[in-house]
């Protein structure tokens, strides 16, 4: 009953199908452009988007997706990085893009970080989301982040 969506590097995700139903794949849902929704026999959506020839199907389909209240988020991101550390993970790189806009996409890693509660260092890099807006984007980034703003647990990377 819980929508679950798993990335794999920008090229093929798998959907359960909770979250085929939260996002409205069905039978008769179009081939998206850029991407393709892999179908069984019938006709109905497997699960797996691939990415063709870019990730657009993947953004679009995180986007249709629920959306947990921030409190929930803080809380989820807290147990992610906990498993991370189970795993003997303790750093991470958010590459960018996919649609994550900086600073409003950062709220909750910002708040972890303002409370000290990181457990994974994470440093983040900031790149460009709309064609043509790209100028802007670096202007607006020059005035309002240094390099390697941050500490070791949260740091601009590039």
């Amino acid at each position: 009953d819980t929508p679950v969506f798993l990335l794999h590097l920008y090229d093929r995700a798998l959907l359960n199908a909770a979250a085929l139903r939260a996002v409205g794949y069905t039978r008769d849902t179009p081939e998206p452009p850029g991407g393709e929704i892999t179908r069984d026999a019938k006709g109905h959506p497997t699960g797996l988007l691939l990415a063709k020839p870019n990730a657009g199907i993947l953004y679009a389909t995180l986007a249709k997706g629920p959306k947990l209240p921030f409190d929930y988020q803080v809380n989820s991101t807290r147990h992610f990085m906990r498993e991370l550390n189970r795993l003997g993970v303790t750093g991470v790189i958010d590459a960018g893009g996919g649609f994550q806009n900086y600073p409003d996409d950062y709220a909750v890693i910002q708040k972890l970080a303002d409370e000290n509660l990181m457990t994974v260092r994470l440093a983040y890099n900031l790149f460009t989301q709309k064609p043509k807006e790209e100028k802007e984007d670096f202007l607006n980034w020059t005035r309002s982040v240094t390099y390697k703003q941050g500490d070791d647990y949260f740091r601009q990377n590039g």
